[in-house]
């Protein structure tokens, strides 16, 4: 037997060998294949997360801004195709000028991400846009690169410029005017209040803003439903006129005021919020009141004197009579006597002319003292008045 040969335990270890040696290639493929497979989910993971995202995204390198990859949805706001857009800079292709990509840095190298930065860019065409920038570093490969989030603002910006616009308008006029004016936003939040306010409550505007649930917090208690049924209107974007109702001043006196209310809208529509003018009427209301009190004090005359007491228009007509001149006359109530008696110079006086006379008399002082008159009575016979 030949020394060289291999003993018969050799060949064995060496088969066992090439057996383990075969086995482990075959899981090393099993692994390949698995890892294979996880990647082609990730990739697809990221086409749906990335790609055919709603949210406009990019990558881009750090240090030139140069885009690597784009999302659908970012290349339709730039107006421009994602095989143009790859390989470009902001810069380069004008959507962002080098300040802005400068003020960009900053706030990330300050940082190191960038949150809700406000950035004018333009689009293709030269279209200007408001976007709102988030931006996160990532890692690609060992290399770091940028993830930048872009959400366009442009209408959010021109509702608040018109809101701003309309505010300073009202602002310039409200501030010299006598009515107490307030602008409350479509969130039912008190956005500004004329310096006006103090003169009508003795708050400063400024006490009013950080006052919990102004204006609610000044009306007096029993007129709160209305004021908060204004309220509502105005949220859902209704006007209204002269809602009256009362304030408690700061000295703790009750002031009657009226209220009227516009909804503001912008050009499409959109609600603005609402704009009052509170306007004092206390004086006003009590002079209804004394004015009221008056008429009660004289009804209460007219309806209890043992004298009679009427009135009549120029051409003879009874506007009102009381319960002593209709029974002097024999009617049961002034009603009666009323709806009998329409012309009082046929009816009532037996001498027409005594009338002309009364009314010439009246004409020429402005009175008439004891003159003295014949009237018929219900029954037809005659008494003698004053």
């Amino acid at each position: 037997m030949n020394n060289t040969s291999k003993t018969k335990q050799e060949l064995i270890e060496e088969i066992s060998f090439l057996k383990q040696r075969i086995k482990e290639l075959e899981q090393s493929e099993v692994e390949r294949m698995q890892i294979g497979k996880k990647l082609r989910e990730s990739e697809d993971k990221f086409a749906v997360a990335f790609l055919k995202s709603a949210i406009p995204m990019a990558i881009t390198t750090i240090r030139e801004g140069r885009y690597t990859d784009v999302n659908e949805a970012f290349s339709k706001v730039m107006g421009l195709k994602r095989e143009d857009l790859i390989g470009n800079t902001s810069t380069g292709i004008g959507y962002i000028t080098p300040e802005q990509r400068a003020l960009f840095l900053n706030e990330l190298n300050k940082k190191g991400y960038v949150e809700n930065l406000e950035l004018l860019m333009r689009i293709r065409g030269g279209e200007a846009r408001y976007g709102l920038f988030n931006s996160t570093r990532i890692k690609i490969s060992d290399e770091d690169y940028l993830l930048t989030v872009v959400t366009d603002i442009t209408e959010k910006k021109r509702t608040e410029e018109v809101l701003y616009q309309s505010r300073e308008q009202f602002r310039a006029i409200a501030d010299y005017t006598y009515d107490w004016e307030t602008w409350i936003g479509p969130d039912g939040k008190v956005i500004w209040i004329s310096p006006a306010v103090l003169r009508l409550t003795g708050y400063s505007a400024q006490e009013c803003m950080v006052m919990k649930d102004f204006p609610l917090s000044i009306v007096y208690e029993t007129d709160r439903g209305r004021i908060t049924k204004h309220l509502e209107g105005a949220l859902q974007g209704s006007s209204g006129n002269d809602v009256e109702f009362r304030i408690c001043s700061k000295d703790g006196n009750l002031k009657w005021v009226s209220i009227s209310w516009q909804t503001i809208h912008d050009e499409q529509g959109k609600n603005l919020g609402s704009r009052s003018s509170i306007r004092d009427i206390t004086d006003r209301k009590l002079a209804k009141e004394e004015l009221k009190k008056s008429e009660e004090k004289y009804r209460n005359i007219f309806v209890n004197a043992v004298e009679g007491i009427f009135r009549t228009t120029l051409e003879g007509c009874f506007i009102s009579a009381n319960p002593a001149v209709a029974h002097m006359l024999g009617y049961e109530s002034p009603e009666e006597l009323i709806n009998t008696i329409t012309d009082t110079g046929s009816q009532l006086y037996t001498n027409p002319e005594d009338r002309d006379t009364l009314i010439g008399l009246l004409s020429k002082h402005g009175f008439v003292k004891n003159f003295e008159v014949q009237c018929r009575h219900k029954n037809g016979s005659i008494i003698w008045g004053t």
